[in-house]
């Protein structure tokens, strides 16, 4: 017999022959076989030259021949873990099921902010930001917030964080926190009071400046129509609607007394009339008559002149005021503000000019350095010692007057914040108006943000193509070109832009997803960690079970053949092969395979679609083959062929067959026949 010969360079090197194919296929035309040569032949050998009228030949080819089997598999989706919510709220957007969501897309949103679909293997686990360190800042100042920094501004050297009575808190970089008023020693109580003086002239005189706001402005004009229409109601009085009107509540309310009147009977000790005592019915009755009578004479006589007076006077101080409110301060009051701020800095000037150096101190030498590093000693004057002389008092003195703070030479305790470097507001945990007391804002700073985390957010945004105007890179550190990149990309997907990848904002997963199911559903309300959608990571799959015995069959990489439901057969390859077979109660063993289309788009509108997997479970290459109809059982064993000899003759040739191929070729060995003779076919 012929040994089969394998396909070289192929997974198939490992297979088992399928021997039993080709022992079913010979005894599929075994029987034809020998019935053909029996009814042709007396029972004795068949000779050479026999002459038979043949109408149908094929020719002897070299081919590859194939074996293959079919696994009856599923078209369907493969299941990833489903996408939880990291935020809680109500759910204002959802896709349905068989939308896919592309990197770039927002997932759902929760009260109208978006959740959005990034490319990464690492699950979002914290909020980016600038800096490592959390870290709150209270407020050491007695007063009121004023002005708070928003969320998300990045903090530098200088920079304010909020305002208490209009006076900056100002970061400096350093790495001693601050713990006490900085300033030359010498002190008094009259100090205190000069500061206070001068703190409140200040304060008088900002407000006196600042420019009206829309909304004091449309308040004033809200009260002036007011006042414009109660006295215009005044003036009109008495109205004939109106008059009529009180005489017909008028006459309601004295019968309702005349009825309450008749009923009460001191004496009898019926004990009620309708629902109230007697005499509470006829107290009600009384009141609600007096009540109609004043109301009809006002009606009728009109206003007094007293009443349009009083009218017309707030009229007049309504349109005072919205007039101030618009036209801006009066220079005078402007002029004398200003004294009393000129005279407040002096009188705190004199009281400190008088006063002796301070001691060493390591955070008057972090103070000193961070002015320095602001530009205030442009000379290189500065000796960057640890001591609060007359000249650090100058330069700290040059810095409060650029920052709008009390030019006295003092930072008292609670005016700054040494930060570690630069910083970025995560929160606010109070708003102006607010007493100045207790925490005020949570911030990043420290050393920058750093990890994989931030490496995948860098490459999804370059990805998407926010790059910091060429700048960013993916260097895995949040930098400005980070915050830049970022702050883009919120403002383009409708995020807020605050520069701050907040947990939940995002969610991180390795790809494009197919939605296979809504796990809830607009307008509901959800909390943190509630499943929201099923997913698939991957294109449609065909999943089937190998059976035990045909484990070496496959290996990830191998090509297949997929017949779909319409029977049309579509290129596959072999994704998957569980390594662990599955045992079950009433079957054999086998192992999970996963097949992935060439062309995934053929599977669009099939989900758990019945499909059948072809596989070449052998193969052999260019080996000389006929049609195994072709060949002849002879009765002293073996097999042969018809040969087309010419002329309309045949002759029997014997041959030696071996790999059977499942289009029903048989590869065959003989010295008689060569490629292109015609063997008969019956």
């Amino acid at each position: 017999m012929i040994e089969p010969v394998q396909r070289s360079g192929t997974s198939m090197k490992n297979r088992r022959p399928r021997y039993w194919l080709i022992l079913a296929g010979f005894v599929a035309v075994a029987a034809v076989i020998i019935a053909t040569v029996l009814s042709q032949i007396d029972g004795s050998p068949v000779a050479v030259g026999i002459e038979a009228e043949r109408s149908n030949f094929a020719e002897v080819v070299i081919t590859d021949l194939v074996q293959e089997e079919t696994f009856d598999g599923t078209l369907g989706s493969i299941a990833n873990d489903p996408i939880s919510t990291q935020l809680g709220g109500t759910i204002t957007d959802i896709p349905a099921s068989g939308e896919t969501i592309n990197q770039g897309e927002a997932l759902f949103a929760i009260d109208d902010q978006p959740v959005v679909l990034l490319h990464g293997d690492l699950p979002a686990f914290r909020d980016i930001a600038i800096g490592e360190d959390t870290v709150t800042v209270a407020s050491q100042l007695n007063g009121t917030i004023t002005w708070v920094a928003e969320p998300g501004t990045v903090i530098k050297q200088g920079d304010v964080l909020f305002r208490v009575n209009d006076q900056p808190v100002v970061a400096l970089y350093g790495a001693q926190p601050a713990y006490r008023t900085l300033a030359l020693e010498g002190f008094d109580p009259a100090v205190v009071a000069a500061q206070a003086a001068l703190s409140s002239a200040k304060a008088n005189f900002t407000a006196l400046t600042s420019p009206a706001g829309n909304q004091q402005v449309q308040a004033a004009r809200q009260t002036l129509i007011g006042t414009q229409q109660t006295l215009q109601d005044l003036l009109n009085l008495p109205d004939p609607n109106t008059v009529q009107i009180a005489q017909a509540n008028l006459s309601d309310a004295e019968a309702a007394l005349q009825l309450a009147q008749a009923a009460y009977d001191p004496v009898s000790w019926r004990p009620e009339v309708g629902s109230l005592p007697q005499s509470l019915a006829l107290q009600q009755a009384t009141n609600s008559y007096e009540t109609a009578l004043a109301q009809y004479n006002q009606a009728s006589q009109g206003a007094t002149p007293g009443q349009i007076a009083s009218a017309q006077a707030q009229v007049a101080q309504a349109q005072a005021s919205l007039d101030t409110l618009q036209q801006g301060p009066d220079p005078d009051a402007m002029a004398a503000a200003q004294a009393q701020v000129d005279q407040a800095q002096v009188a705190l000037d004199q009281l400190l000019s008088g006063a002796s150096a301070a001691g060493p101190s390591p955070d008057v030498q972090q103070l000193k350095e961070a002015l320095i590093a602001l530009g205030y000693d442009p000379d290189g004057s500065m000796t960057l010692d640890s001591e609060f002389t007359t000249a650090t008092r100058e330069i700290v003195m040059a810095w409060q007057e650029d920052i709008g703070a009390i030019s006295d030479g003092v930072v008292d305790f609670g005016e700054v914040v040494f930060l570690a470097g630069s910083a970025q507001i995560l929160q606010t945990l109070t708003s102006a108006g607010n007493p100045a007391t207790g925490a005020v804002m949570d911030i990043a700073t420290g050393d920058a943000a750093h990890g994989e985390d931030v490496r995948q957010l860098e490459q999804a945004l370059l990805a998407l193509g926010f790059d910091a105007e060429g700048e960013l890179v993916a260097d895995g550190v949040y930098n400005p070109e980070t915050n830049q990149a970022v702050l883009a990309f919120q403002a383009a997907v409708g995020l807020e832009p605050d520069g701050i990848i907040d947990l939940g904002e995002v969610v991180f997963l390795p790809g494009s997803v197919r939605v296979t199911n809504q796990l809830a559903f607009k307008s509901s309300g959800v909390s943190a960690g509630s499943p929201l959608l099923g997913i698939s990571l991957s294109e449609k799959v065909v999943r089937f079970d190998l059976p035990a015995n045909d484990q070496g069959l496959l290996a990830v990489g191998d090509a297949v053949t997929v017949e779909m439901p319409d029977q049309s057969p579509v290129p596959a390859n072999v994704a998957f092969v569980a390594q662990t077979a599955t045992a079950f109660e009433n079957g054999p063993a086998t192992f999970e395979v996963r097949i992935e289309l060439d062309d995934p788009t053929v599977a669009a509108g099939l989900d758990e679609a019945p499909v059948d997997v072809i596989v070449v479970s052998d193969a052999v290459e260019e080996v000389m083959a006929i049609p195994v109809s072709s060949l002849v059982a002879l009765l002293e064993g073996g097999y042969a062929v018809e040969k087309e000899t010419g002329g309309g003759d045949t002759q029997m040739v014997a041959v030696e067959v071996g790999f059977f191929g499942s289009n029903n070729m048989i590869a065959v060995i003989s010295e008689q026949l060569q490629p292109g003779d015609q063997v008969v076919v019956p």
